[in-house]
């Protein structure tokens, strides 16, 4: 009787001998029976707490199955909800909008534009069910519109206690527009910089799988959002500087994380390399 209230232990001790203990009180309630009832309340007491003996370990063990079931039930509810934030968080967000990505036209039955034939041939071509396909240097959404409206190779500008200076390497800038399309909500944008606790970092890729890192200096760097309040119908200005891409690259891929300014989601912006500008900026002082 003492066993079947200890978990585990009872399912091994008490249960086998209470199984035993319930075989014995059946004998002796038939053999007290044969005698016409002498001693009758001996075995059926003794059945009694037998079957307690064995019916505890029972119950414990439906009701711990029953707690161990929910706690699974609720687990996996829990990794579904998490698959689902994880889906929305990461959810492409493109605006395929006409004119964004020039085609080549066809003369003479032969393709003509702005490469040649065999770098179209070496390029490689994205998946039509891939995000990328349906981008362009301009999402617009129904809250936000981001574009992307300028990139630069050359050394990036900072601002120091000192005075302005200038990066000692050149890097990739691209220079984007955030525009909140809301008609009486402002919106709280932070900004796609890269930061050691940021979520919400810009990244760069190229069409051949290439990815740059982002630039990351001591100093401010000039032009690049902190934490800006955009009023209805304003925009603001960012400013991403990366890794120089490598010379075959055509098609240079941000992602930027809706995060930034407080939604889900991701906007996949695509940029032609034959865009970018080299520019010199006057050196002085920097990193």
């Amino acid at each position: 009787m003492l066993f079947s209230c200890v978990p585990v232990v009872n399912m091994f001790v008490a249960l086998p001998l209470g199984g035993i203990g319930l075989i014995l009180s059946a004998i002796g309630l038939v053999m007290a029976i044969t005698r016409k009832g002498s001693g009758i309340g001996y075995p059926i007491a003794a059945g009694s707490i037998n079957a307690i003996a064995v019916g505890v370990p029972l119950a414990m063990a439906a009701f711990f199955g029953m707690v161990a079931e929910s706690g699974v039930t609720a687990l996996e509810e829990a990794g579904r909800e998490i698959e689902r934030q994880e889906a929305a968080r990461n959810r492409p967000l493109t605006t395929k909008t006409e004119g964004a990505s020039p085609e080549p036209t066809v003369s003479g039955g032969e393709a003509t534009g702005s490469t040649d034939t065999q770098e179209s041939s070496e390029k490689p071509t994205t998946d039509e069910s891939s995000p990328w396909a349906n981008a362009s240097a301009v999402y617009d959404g129904e809250k936000v519109k981001v574009e992307i409206t300028g990139a630069r190779i050359g050394k990036v500008a900072l601002e120091t206690f000192s005075g302005d200076a200038t990066s000692r390497d050149e890097f990739i800038v691209f220079t984007l527009q955030v525009t909140n399309k809301q008609e009486a909500k402002k919106m709280e944008f932070r900004g796609w910089k890269h930061g050691t606790f940021s979520a919400w970092g810009a990244t760069l890729s190229d069409e051949h799988g290439n990815e740059y890192r982002a630039a990351s200096f001591s100093d401010t760097v000039a032009g690049q959002a902190n934490i800006e309040s955009i009023y209805p119908q304003k925009s603001v200005g960012d400013l991403l500087p990366f890794e120089v891409p490598v010379d075959a690259a055509k098609e240079l891929r941000l992602k930027l994380p809706a995060a930034a300014y407080g939604e889900e989601g991701v906007i996949y912006l695509v940029y032609s390399a034959n865009e970018v500008n080299k520019i010199e900026l006057k050196p002085s002082s920097g990193q």
